[in-house]
């Protein structure tokens, strides 16, 4: 997996933070959004790598993750992000974006 630092070094990325996360948007042709711990979360540290597939315009999110904390801390950010990802991807359909 990427690290954080990998994505802050390159260009064509989007770095934004909230709450105990960082978060790094990548466009086209990866499509997919990167979501690092801060010190503080209970999962940290943790990656979450989000990838975007729009097959036949039916949208679904791919989860990757590595988590160097505790079981249960991983089982829940696992959870968190998988709600995270239901929103993204209801927020999508809203737009238009897919069907």
């Amino acid at each position: 997996m990427k690290t954080l630092t990998t994505f802050l070094a390159a260009s064509g990325v989007k770095v934004t933070q909230a709450g105990e996360w960082t978060f790094v948007t990548l466009g086209p042709p990866e499509n997919a959004i990167w979501k690092f711990t801060l010190p503080g979360h209970a999962a940290h540290p943790a990656a979450v790598r989000s990838t975007i597939v729009n097959e036949n315009r039916i949208v679904s999110i791919r989860l990757a993750a590595l988590c160097e904390a505790a079981r249960r801390s991983c089982d829940r950010m696992m959870a968190e992000s998988r709600r995270l990802n239901e929103r993204m991807r209801e927020h999508m359909q809203k737009a238009g974006l897919t069907h």
